[in-house]
C-alpha cells in the first residue's frame, strides 16, 4: 500500500508535465523546427517555409494563424536550402517529414509560452515545501496512516478541479497546483515515519527502495497512460480519471494499513516479534521532543539536505524537460513522446530495486558499513546522470543516442533510494518524519526553480544551444552534490536521537533507549539487537563472552533468529564506545 501510495503521489504530481504538451498551443518558435523541412508550391515557385505560413522571399517576422510571431524562411527554387542545412543554421534539429502531421495532432488551445508553462509545472512545489516538516512531525504524533490518507484524499479532490481551473486562467491552475503540493508535501515524511516503525535495519535499503520505487513507477504509468487518455478522451480526462483512482486508493489504505506491526492482523506473531525487536533499540515508543539545535548543527544532516537539493535539481530538470525536449527538438508525436518520456523511468524503477537489494546484501554478507553503502548509492545517482547530460552536448540531433543517454541518466537516479533518501532513518529513527520533512523542504525547492530556470533559458528559443545550457547547469549541480555527500555523510545513528530515562511502560519501567556519550562519531550500528537489551560500555564485554559461549549452528528460520550485539572496535570505529553488529545463529 505504501508503494502504491507513492505511485499515486507521483501520478498526481507529474501528470501536469505531460498534459501541458497537449494543453498548450504550439508557439511559433516550437513549431518552426517541426516544419523546417516542409515544402509547398505556390505561383510556380517551390518554397521552403516555417510554421506553415504563406511563402515570402527572404527572412522576416510575421503573424501566423495562431496570432503568434513566426519566423518564415523562403527561398527561390534556384537556391533552395536543404532542410538539414537550414536546421543547422537555425541551431535546431530537422523534423522527419513523416512526423510533421502527427506532431500537430496534439496542438492545444491554451496560449501559454514556455515561461508560463514553467510556472504551472513548478506550482506544485510552491506548496510542497511548506508542509514537509509539519507533516513529518504530525505523522510521528498522530500516525502516518491518518496523515497520508487525508493528504491523498484532499489531493485527489483538487485534481478533479484542475481542468476547470486551467480553462479559467493559468493563475487559477497554479493556485490549485499549490494546494495539491501542500497536501502531498506530507506524504514522503509520513512514509519515512511509517518505515521507521516497520523496517528492520538490515532490510531497510530493500524496503525503502521498494516503497520509493513507486516514484518512477508513477511516472511510468503517468506518461503512457496520459497519452492514451489524451488521444482517446482529451487532456481533461487525465485529471478526472487519475483523481478518481486516488479516491479509491484511500479506501483501501484506511482498511489495510496500521501505524505499527503490533496492530496489523495480516502477519504472524513471529513476524511481528522479529520486526519490533529489530527496531526496538533505536525507536522510542513515546514521541520525544525534537532536538532541533543538535539536528540543525549536524554535518551528516546537512549532507543529506545538500544531496536532496542537488539530486532533485537534476531529477526535476529531467522530469520536466524530457517531454518538451522530445517535442521541440526530437519532434515526436504524442504517442512516441509518451513512450520515450516514460522509458527512462522503467530503468529507474528496476535499478532502484536492484540497488536496494544489493546494499542490504553488502551489509549482511560482507559487513560493509551503512555509510559506505549510502555513499556508493548516492554517487551513482549523481555522477551517472551528470555524465549522461554531458554526453547530450555532443550527440546533437542523433535521437537514438539522445534517448539512450536520457534513459541512462534517469535510470542511474534510482540508486538514490538506497542513498540519501533513506539516510534520515539511519541518523535518527525517532525523528525520521521530522528530519525527512526538513530535508524535503529544502529538496523540493528545485521542484519549481529547475523548471523555471529551464523555461527562462529556452523561452521562445528552443534551440540546441539553449538546451545545452540547461544540461550543463544540471550536470554541475549533480557533481557538487556527489562531492559534498562523500565528504560529510554518515550512516550512524546520531547521539541526539536517543533520549535518556524514557521509561517503557510495557517492560517494567526499563529505559527504552540510552543516551550515548562521546564525540560526534558515537553511534551504534543500526543492525544491533540483543532481544531488547542495549549493551554499552563495560557490559558489552559480557555480551561478547555470552556470544562466544553459544554453540555454532546453521541458520534458523527467520522467526527464530536471535540478533546478538557484539563489540567490534576496529578501524575508524575503534574509539567509539557503542558499535553493534548483527549476527544470527541457530538454536
Amino acid at each position: 500500500m505504501a508503494f502504491s501510495g507513492i505511485t499515486l503521489n507521483y501520478i498526481l504530481r507529474v501528470n501536469i508535465n505531460f498534459a501541458l504538451v497537449a494543453m498548450v498551443k504550439h508557439g511559433p518558435a516550437n513549431a518552426s523546427a517541426a516544419a523546417v523541412n516542409h515544402t509547398a508550391s505556390g505561383s510556380g515557385e517551390d518554397l521552403l517555409f516555417l510554421n506553415g505560413s504563406a511563402p515570402w522571399m527572404g527572412l522576416y517576422n510575421a503573424t501566423d494563424a495562431d496570432g503568434g510571431s513566426a519566423v518564415l524562411v523562403a527561398q527561390e527554387k534556384k537556391d533552395a536550402t536543404s532542410a538539414a542545412t537550414l536546421a543547422a543554421e537555425l541551431d535546431m534539429c530537422p523534423a522527419p517529414e513523416e512526423h510533421t502531421e502527427s506532431h500537430a495532432t496534439y496542438h492545444g488551445d491554451l496560449p501559454w509560452d514556455e515561461w508560463t508553462q514553467g510556472l504551472v509545472a513548478g506550482a506544485f512545489f510552491y506548496g510542497n515545501v511548506w508542509t514537509q516538516v509539519g507533516g513529518g512531525r504530525l505523522a510521528e504524533v498522530w500516525g502516518s496512516r491518518r496523515v497520508m490518507g487525508v493528504a491523498v484524499l484532499a489531493s485527489a479532490l483538487l485534481t478533479l478541479l484542475q481542468p476547470v481551473a486551467a480553462r479559467a486562467s493559468y493563475v487559477f491552475l497554479i493556485f490549485i497546483r499549490i494546494l495539491v503540493g501542500l497536501f502531498l508535501g506530507v506524504t514522503t515524511p509520513a512514509t519515512q515515519a511509517l518505515l521507521a516503525g516497520w523496517s528492520p535495519p538490515m532490510e531497510r535499503s530493500t524496503i525503502s527502495s521498494f516503497v520509493y520505487a513507486g516514484a518512477p513507477a508513477g511516472t511510468i504509468v503517468a506518461f503512457p497512460v496520459s497519452a492514451f487518455i489524451i488521444e482517446t478522451m482529451g487532456w481533461e480526462a487525465v485529471f478526472y480519471l487519475q483523481g478518481t483512482l486516488a479516491i479509491l486508493w484511500c479506501v483501501g489504505w484506511y482498511y489495510i494499513v496500521t501505524d505499527s506491526p503490533k496492530d496489523f492482523h495480516w502477519i504472524s506473531d513471529e513476524e511481528k516479534q522479529y520486526i519490533t525487536t529489530s527496531i526496538g533499540i533505536s525507536k522510542n515508543k513515546k514521541t520525544p521532543p525534537i532536538p532541533m539545535k543538535q539536528m540543525l548543527t549536524s554535518l551528516p544532516v546537512w549532507s543529506v539536505i545538500f544531496s536532496a537539493v542537488g539530486n532533485n535539481w537534476g531529477f526535476y530538470t529531467l522530469l520536466s524537460i524530457v517531454p518538451l525536449y522530445m517535442k521541440t527538438i526530437m519532434h515526436k508525436d504524442i504517442k512516441t513522446n509518451a513512450m520515450l518520456s516514460g522509458l527512462p523511468y522503467v530503468g529507474m524503477w528496476a535499478w532502484s530495486l536492484g540497488a536496494g537489494v544489493a546494499g542490504d546484501w553488502l551489509m549482511r554478507r560482507w559487513n560493509v558499513r551503512t555509510v559506505v553503502v549510502r555513499k556508493i548509492a548516492n554517487t551513482i545517482a549523481n555522477v551517472g546522470p551528470a555524465l549522461c547530460l554531458v554526453g547530450l552536448l555532443f550527440v546533437r540531433c542523433d535521437w537514438w543516442a539522445t534517448v539512450a543517454l536520457m534513459s541512462l541518466a534517469v535510470t542511474a537516479v534510482g540508486a538514490i533510494y538506497s542513498g540519501h533518501y533513506v539516510n534520515p532513518i539511519d541518523l535518527a529513527p525517532n525523528f525520521a518524519g521530522t528530519l525527512s520533512g526538513i530535508v524535503n523542504t529544502a529538496g523540493n525547492v528545485p521542484g519549481f526553480l529547475a523548471p523555471m530556470t529551464a523555461g527562462y533559458i529556452i523561452n521562445n528559443q528552443p534551440t540546441l544551444t539553449q538546451w545545452r545550457k540547461v544540461f550543463i547547469i544540471a550536470a554541475v549541480v549533480y557533481t557538487v552534490d556527489a562531492i559534498l555527500y562523500l565528504l560529510f555523510a554518515s550512516g550512524d545513528e546520531q547521539s541526539w536521537n536517543s533520549v535518556p530515562d524514557v521509561a517503557d511502560p510495557e517492560s517494567g519501567g526499563a529505559p527504552e533507549a540510552t543516551q550515548q556519550k562521546g564525540g560526534s562519531g558515537d553511534a551504534f550500528k543500526e543492525s544491533g539487537v540483543l532481544r531488547g537489551v542495549f549493551v554499552q560500555g563495560e557490559p558489552r564485554e559480557d555480551a561478547a563472552a555470552q556470544q562466544r559461549e553459544r554453540p555454532e549452528g546453521k541458520g534458523a528460520s527467520r522467526g527464530s533468529e536471535k540478533a546478538v550485539l557484539q563489540s567490534k572496535p576496529s578501524g575508524d570505529d575503534a574509539g567509539h564506545t557503542n558499535r553493534a553488529y548483527c549476527s544470527t545463529e541457530g538454536e
